[in-house]
Order: C-alpha cells, then sequence, then structure tokens
C-alpha cells in the first residue's frame, strides 16, 4: 500500500511537499517526479518534504537504489537547491539517514518543520 497522498504546495522560494499516511521509497520518487516536471524547477531554492503524518509500514526500505538516481539527476538541473525533510517516524527516519549517506549529505533531515525552515532561511 502506497500513501495516502501527498500536496505539493508552492512557496516564494521552493515547494513544500507534505506526505501522508504509509510510505515506500517509490511513493517518495512518485512526489519527487512532481516536483521536477514544474516549469520553474530550475529556479527553487528548496524542497521540503514534510513526512510528519507520514510513516514506513515495515523497517525493509529498500530499494532505495531508484530514488537516489532520480535525485542525483535533478541535481544537474539545479544544483544549489536545499532538500530538506521533516519525519517523526523512527523506521522513516532510519530510511532517510541512509538515504542521506548515500546522496552524499544532500538531504538534511529535521524533526520540526520548524527546523527545516529556520535552516532553509540561514541559506
Amino acid at each position: 500500500m502506497g500513501f495516502s497522498s501527498y500536496v505539493l504546495s508552492l512557496e516564494p522560494h521552493g515547494v513544500l511537499c507534505a506526505l501522508q499516511g504509509a510510505i515506500r521509497p517509490c511513493d517518495l520518487l512518485a512526489a519527487l517526479e512532481s516536483i521536477s516536471a514544474h516549469p520553474n524547477f530550475g529556479r527553487f531554492k528548496y524542497t521540503l518534504y514534510d513526512l510528519q503524518q507520514a510513516h514506513l509500514p515495515s523497517a525493509d526500505h529498500r530499494p532505495l537504489e531508484p530514488l537516489l538516481a532520480f535525485t542525483l539527476g535533478t541535481h544537474y538541473s539545479n544544483a544549489g537547491m536545499l532538500i530538506c525533510a521533516v519525519a517523526t517516524d523512527q523506521q522513516l527516519r532510519a530510511m532517510l539517514v541512509d538515504y542521506q549517506r548515500m546522496a552524499g549529505e544532500r538531504v538534511h533531515l529535521f524533526s520540526t518543520l520548524q527546523a527545516a525552515r529556520q535552516y532553509i532561511g540561514q541559506r
């Protein structure tokens, strides 16, 4: 079962992607594909994933490779964009830490939206 929903909200300098329900790496990939298809993608300064209402249905969060490959590919069209994620579910955070390690620290992980927004504001 995939996530129950996701909402993309354009903000002045980036995009907020809020996901809810049970998710898998392929669900994050689908959201990322939607974001990267936006005509202003090359000008976004950040993408902020709000995963506070999301969870992994199991500890098995493989495969991350397709998500990683797509993330690295989009990096070429917007190399300066910050990628931030906010998650509270421990299994989801563990998946994001693995992803963060694989992506060469291109993803910044936070426990609250406020902390993520503060980090974005400082950049």
